[in-house]
């Protein structure tokens, strides 16, 4: 009698827990990043009435008598699937849609967490509603090989988003331009020299010259290539021819 009391009552306090996990899963239904738990069973040690017997003589083999003394609760287990994302109109509100957690420091300890329900602080701060953690990421650093493009950087800080402050503006240093060229288009020299209504002056001993023609005549010369010929006009002392050579390997002074 006392035995059956005793796995009533453990069966009883099992599933008291059991509903302690479905009333907190219940009550949490809309904590932001809450994941839902559930409860494992298992029977506890049988007690040996009588042993097993292996066939003999005729007769079969025949079981133990064994009875359980009952239930307890084996664990509590969490759930990592993906909740549903909702909108909550909190434009620094964020949700995780797959695997991963978002990163926060006090100051001293960094913690991991699902929930997104962040707020800015009086420093421009993103930080974690209810607790203040500070929420933080890798900062954008510009890439040394591309200078219109940014790369991940390798240390956590602070997100700050600053309120108010404005940026000071400044000029263009760097423009990129792509583009198909037409072959059916006659090819031009460097700098564009031959292209309309095109003016390039110089000055050679002190006196100022102006480009007037350009012609293409390699001549080899100490083993230089001279690909590029520009003609300077003067007003007093006539035409004042200048040779520009470039000894590059491979190159084609026709083209």
């Amino acid at each position: 009698m006392l035995r059956s009391l005793m796995a009533g009552v453990s069966g009883v306090k099992a599933h008291q827990i059991m509903l302690d996990v479905t009333g907190n899963n219940i009550s949490n239904v809309n904590t932001s990043g809450f994941k839902k738990s559930t409860t494992v069973f298992q029977d506890l040690l049988y007690q040996t009435s009588r042993g097993a017997s292996s066939p003999q003589g005729g007769r079969g083999g025949v079981n133990a008598l064994q009875v359980g003394l009952g239930v307890q609760v084996a664990a509590v287990e969490t759930l990592h699937t993906q909740g549903q994302i909702q909108t909550t109109g909190s434009r620094t509100d964020m949700a995780i849609s797959g695997d991963g957690y978002y990163v926060v420091t006090d100051g001293s300890r960094t913690m991991y967490t699902r929930a997104g329900n962040f707020v800015q602080d009086e420093d421009g701060n993103l930080v974690q509603s209810g607790t203040g953690y500070k929420l933080q990421g890798y900062s954008m650093e510009p890439n040394p090989t591309d200078p219109t493009s940014y790369i991940t950087g390798s240390t956590l800080e602070d997100i700050n988003i600053p309120i108010g402050q404005k940026i000071p503006g400044r000029e263009t240093e760097t423009v990129g331009f792509r583009c198909n060229l037409d072959g059916r288009v006659d090819s031009y020299l460097p700098m564009g020299v031959l292209g309309n209504d095109v003016t390039i002056s110089g000055t050679v001993a002190g006196n100022k010259f102006s480009i007037l023609n350009v012609s293409e005549s390699p001549v080899n010369t100490a083993g230089a290539t001279n690909f590029m010929n520009l003609g300077f006009d003067t007003t007093n002392d006539g035409t004042v021819d200048v040779t520009i050579s470039a000894a590059l390997s491979g190159l084609d002074a026709t083209t």
